[in-house]
């Protein structure tokens, strides 16, 4: 709840507010914080001075939601602070404006400690649907989730970790095919031409990688030959997609696909992947 006001006239009234509140609080076990207008203004907008508008602004950016008045645009965010404290945040907000949490008074009992699977299965449960109309997917769940929640998860769920490190990955080479995009559509508008690309056919690609993989495997401490991509090294998975930049010196026969220097593969990534799926019958074709 918002804090009593200082050296306000409508201090008196809001006391005699709180302390029936607080009272009703404390006979029914409920934790509550109290954060002072500055810093809730601070935490919404950035700024601790001014008047309500930029915070009504500020609901609407982050969470498409318009109020009557200032007093529900007040609860609303004193609401996604208390959840932000908690390690649930509706949406993200820059790191030195929740630093603006910290000046707030917080109970021991809003900072629990989640010591087992059913603790913390029951806060996401509270996150996914905390009532009032209000509910979150799976997916934004899994965006907004502070790190050390998701470390904790990770704990009891290692699977978990190994997920979410692949869709990082997977992530990051949309970002850069994005880029890709961006820069080539860029070109086509100022009149670029763009360099000629030449396609490796996919087994031809996932031999070269396999070649380069096992070649870095053989002097490497700590890969081994036979390993999957994904459990090499960093410098063993750089060096097997480096080799699908190699220039072709020569048209590859179909009696020397196993050779590197292949042209540039514009699905490197794709190729890359099906390393692993494709080992058996590279095995077999060895």
């Amino acid at each position: 709840m918002e804090d009593i006001p200082q050296n306000s006239h409508a201090a008196k009234p809001i006391a005699m507010v709180h302390g029936v509140v607080r009272n009703l609080l404390n006979k029914q076990g409920i934790p509550y914080a109290l954060v002072v207008a500055a810093s809730l203004k601070y935490y919404a907008t950035g700024k601790g001075s001014g008047d309500k508008v930029p915070m009504a602004l500020a609901a609407y950016k982050r969470a498409g939601l318009e109020f009557e008045d200032d007093n529900q645009c007040d609860a609303a965010w004193l609401r996604w602070a208390g959840l932000d404290w908690l390690g649930c945040p509706e949406f993200s907000l820059p790191a030195v404006q929740r630093a603006a949490l910290k000046k707030a008074q917080w109970q021991n009992p809003l900072q629990p400690q989640y010591d087992t699977p059913e603790t913390l299965r029951s806060f996401l449960k509270l996150c996914l649907d905390p009532g009032h109309g209000i509910k979150r997917t799976p997916e934004k769940l899994a965006e907004v989730l502070p790190e050390p929640l998701v470390r904790k998860a990770v704990e009891f769920a290692p699977y978990l970790g190994t997920l979410r490190h692949a869709a990082q990955a997977l992530d990051g080479e949309a970002r850069k095919a994005q880029q890709v995009y961006a820069d080539a559509l860029a070109g086509w508008i100022h009149g670029e031409e763009p360099e000629p690309v030449r396609s490796m056919p996919l087994l031809q690609a996932v031999a070269v990688a396999y070649d380069a993989a096992v070649s870095h495997a053989v002097g490497c401490g700590t890969c081994w030959p036979g390993m999957r991509l994904a459990e090499m090294c960093p410098d063993g998975q750089r060096a097997a997609i480096a080799s699908l930049d190699t220039v072709p010196r020569r048209r590859p026969s179909a009696r020397t696909t196993r050779t590197t220097g292949f042209a540039r593969c514009p699905a490197k990534s794709s190729c890359v992947a099906a390393v692993s799926a494709w080992r058996p019958f590279l095995n077999l074709m060895a």
